[in-house]
């Protein structure tokens, strides 16, 4: 180990909920702004920009133990 510590320069979070609930809330964080929201379509494609602009980004959530793959976002439960 070289002792370098990850820095992410953007912070992902997201709380899966029930997109059919209209309960999923995500956040995505930098040193100097913050966006947040209810659609995971949304939250796509903030990361996506960021990726694209190839920033470190460190993404969380909340708490499943795994997050089931859907073609179609409001299916995830």
């Amino acid at each position: 180990m070289t002792g370098e510590v990850f820095a992410p320069a953007v912070t992902a979070c997201i709380d899966i909920g029930s997109p059919k609930k209209g309960n999923v809330g995500w956040a995505v964080l930098q040193a100097d702004s913050q966006r947040t929201g209810h659609d995971l379509s949304e939250f796509i494609d903030v990361v996506g920009v960021h990726r694209k602009a190839e920033l470190s980004i460190a993404v969380g959530f909340e708490c499943p133990l795994y997050v089931p793959k859907r073609d179609d976002l409001l299916s995830v439960t």
